[in-house]
């Protein structure tokens, strides 16, 4: 009775660690985007951010951010989430696209949390009455796509900053989008975005060019996105990761009157074994 016993209390542990598994995104960047060691990954974005140099800006509502190691340009990262001062920033939704899955849709990931190696962050609670919006101009886009969710890396990147900029209570709305127009896309998001809320674009500019080649067409996507030209942001001379995240955060910032400030601009190493082509990565901020 007691072998039993026994057997049933490890059973229903077993099915207790796999139910919690279940819910819980689990990191797939740690040890090589980011250190995986808490205290090591602690100490890094902590670094990183206090010695930006940049002071934080009053109204951040969104940010444009790269999605590359931090060994590449963790400065960067440090600049962008240094501009964020208000306090008050308590959900913020991340937008990526898709390097994996061909999607028609925006995107969502509802896991109860995404976990990295300095804690969990806790998935919205508002995000089941997102996807089950009633508006029918917007029902077919608005999709649950946990899977296309697990082996991208640009959201999670983001966390540990996150983390460090507004504290460990925030709550993530995990979003990717592709294949639909940015005006359709800012449409079904606009008013979702509360003003406690932080819009985080997550999308890098040109990829594979010589460094002087980079740094002059990064220049004209740089100005389309100060200019707010969304037009210009989906054409074919745009070179970015990701366009149509940031015609989307163009969008949903021209319906709220943000305003778009360049904090910095670099480029990095496509790989260490490629040193001469260039990834240019960019941080903006959208202020009130």
């Amino acid at each position: 009775m007691r072998y039993i016993l026994l057997l049933m209390t490890q059973k229903n542990s077993v099915k207790k660690e796999l139910s919690e598994r279940s819910e819980t995104r689990l990191p797939i960047a740690s040890g090589s985007f980011y250190p995986s060691d808490k205290l090591e990954l602690t100490e890094r974005v902590s670094d990183l951010i206090s010695q930006s140099g940049q002071n934080p800006l009053a109204g951040v509502k969104a940010l444009i951010v790269p999605h590359s190691g931090y060994d590449y340009v963790g400065s960067l990262y440090g600049k962008a989430y240094s501009a964020i001062s208000d306090s008050s920033i308590d959900e913020v939704f991340a937008l990526s696209g898709s390097f994996f899955h061909k999607l028609e849709s925006v995107s969502f990931c509802d896991f109860r949390f995404w976990e990295i190696p300095n804690g969990k962050v806790e998935v919205s609670h508002r995000l089941d009455k997102i996807i089950h919006s009633d508006d029918p101009s917007i029902q077919n886009i608005l999709k649950r796509n946990n899977s296309a969710h697990m082996g991208e890396h640009s959201i999670e990147v983001q966390l540990p900053f996150l983390m460090e900029a507004l504290g460990s209570s925030f709550r993530l709305i995990p979003t990717m989008i592709d294949g639909v127009s940015p005006r359709l896309a800012a449409n079904a998001l606009v008013e979702q975005i509360d003003q406690n809320d932080l819009l985080i674009g997550v999308s890098e500019l040109s990829r594979g060019y010589p460094k002087d080649y980079a740094i002059d067409i990064d220049k004209v996507a740089i100005d389309s996105i100060l200019q707010m030209d969304t037009d210009k942001i989906q054409s074919e001379m745009f070179e970015a990761s990701f366009p149509l995240v940031i015609a989307v955060v163009n969008e949903i910032a021209k319906a709220k009157s943000w305003k778009p400030q360049l904090l910095e601009y670099t480029t990095c190493p496509i790989s260490q074994e490629n040193p001469r082509k260039v990834i240019g990565c960019v941080a903006i901020a959208y202020t009130q």
